[in-house]
């Protein structure tokens, strides 16, 4: 699962107030712990709050509501508060301020993208495209955010399954950051090229060669996020092709850097990709715990994108053990969730009418099946009762047989004990063992039904 990275750089000069100085001075600390320190971040977010009333500079204080957005979707997965933040944050810098309007747009983007409302991150990411292409002189900083949308934009259409437009926005992004040299910029370009490149969809031995390549630039760039990212995806790989060993090493590297860093959202898609690997290796009741595990931490961030993927795969899971109720409700949250994150412009308006129609397709067919096996459960039942009856009828019946039985025996022995012609005899004696024989009978079916009532209980 790919990371969607931003940027919020600090600009402005040195400011005259002691509290303008220690905001600025926290800014600048911010730009180097986003990556790896949660909670010391979150410290410096406190305190920049804490001066925000003392500070009078309008744009010390859009950069301020801008680092707290930026906190707040990164670490917190809140993206509704962050955008509140970006909006509050426009009311104090002019239009004309091109870089301020660009750091808008990308930050309330790629929170709208992270929500999976693809329709609105869309407008704003290209409004941010339109703006730093439209500039005369770009310096490095304005090519390190163009390249950041153009990719951010590539994994939108990635999203939807607009293959054309993901790999012309990955391309883009891929070439200048070849430009610039920058190694977080090729190391999520790679990661990316993990998934989409043509010969990655047949062959998880390229994407493995470059999730590895994406993992070491992370590496290089001290960028723990995009680290566990790389190693997420390898161990998936692994586990497609039943390596099931190095999947469980990467995985649990993946987990483990994003417990430390504390991102709930980071963890839910390491869980996510660790039960499709378990139950595409046989172990579907493991693989339920992973997934459930994923579904509560995802719930608490709101992430409805992953949530609707992770559900169309637990019902996929159920109805593996066949448990068709489970998978008939997590398909329909699935198919709730989907129609909800499924608009987006006229380009693709037929490819989405057409899921939108597959997704109404699967609904039913999910719906078919579980009435289907919900019928058949009920017909079993009732014919394990009348099995049931039949077995208690029998044992019943022949009780009562063996009395009658057994005095027409009785009776039998004492007429020979008589002088009888050698005629009658004969006929005493085949009533005798006839009786004999269904004395056995009887035995046999009482023994028989007294077993099968031991089973049913």
């Amino acid at each position: 699962m790919t990371a969607i990275y931003d940027a919020c750089p600090i600009v402005g000069e040195d400011l005259p107030s002691k509290a303008e100085r220690d905001a600025r001075t926290l800014l600048l600390q911010c730009a180097d712990i986003r990556k790896n320190d949660s909670q010391k971040w979150r410290g410096i977010i406190q305190q920049l709050e804490n001066l925000f009333p003392e500070i009078s500079d309008n744009l010390l204080r859009t950069q301020i509501l801008f680092e707290k957005a930026h906190f707040l979707y990164m670490a917190n997965g809140q993206f509704e508060e962050s955008i509140r933040l970006c909006h509050e944050a426009k009311k104090y810098f002019p239009e004309e301020d091109i870089d301020l309007e660009i750091i808008f747009n990308s930050l309330v983007g790629t929170n709208y993208h992270l929500m999976g409302n693809y329709d609105r991150a869309q407008p704003y990411y290209l409004e941010g495209i339109k703006l730093l292409e439209n500039k005369q002189e770009k310096k490095t900083d304005d090519l390190d955010n163009l390249a950041k949308l153009y990719y951010n934009t590539g994994l939108l259409y990635t999203n939807l399954r607009n293959k054309e437009n993901s790999l012309r926005y990955m391309e883009k992004a891929l070439e200048l950051y070849l430009r610039l040299n920058s190694k977080s910029g090729l190391a999520r370009c790679y990661n990316a090229l993990g998934h989409h490149h043509p010969d990655a969809q047949d062959n998880p031995s390229v994407s493995i060669e470059y999730y590895t390549t994406a993992a070491k630039y992370f590496e290089e760039d001290n960028d723990l996020v995009g680290l566990a990212t790389a190693y997420n995806n390898i161990g998936f790989k692994y586990g497609m092709v039943k390596d099931i060993e190095r999947a469980n090493y990467y995985l649990e590297q993946s987990i483990k850097i994003r417990k430390a860093l504390g991102n709930k959202r980071g963890i839910a898609a390491s869980y996510f990709f660790k039960g499709i690997v378990m139950q595409n290796n046989g172990f579907a009741d493991k693989a339920l715990e992973y997934f459930l595990t994923a579904e509560q931490l995802l719930i608490e961030v709101n992430s409805k994108h992953e949530l609707h993927s992770l559900y169309e795969q637990m019902s996929k899971c159920y109805a593996y053990l066949k448990r068709y109720k489970e998978a008939f409700i997590c398909h329909k949250k699935f198919s709730a969730l989907k129609k909800e994150i499924f608009s987006f412009d006229y380009n693709t308006t037929l490819n989405l009418e057409t899921s939108r129609l597959l997704i109404e397709l699967k609904e039913k067919e999910a719906e078919m099946e579980w009435q289907k096996q919900k019928e058949l459960s009920e017909y079993i039942i009732k014919l394990e009762n009348a099995q049931k009856e039949l077995v208690q009828m029998v044992y019943i019946t022949s009780h009562d047989l063996r009395e009658p039985v057994r005095m027409i025996k009785s009776y039998s022995l004492l007429l020979l004990k008589h002088e009888v012609s050698s005629y009658a005899h004969a006929i005493i004696s085949e009533i005798t063992a006839a009786a004999d024989k269904m004395w056995n009978t009887i035995k046999e079916l009482q023994k028989s039904a007294q077993r099968k009532v031991l089973v049913k209980q």
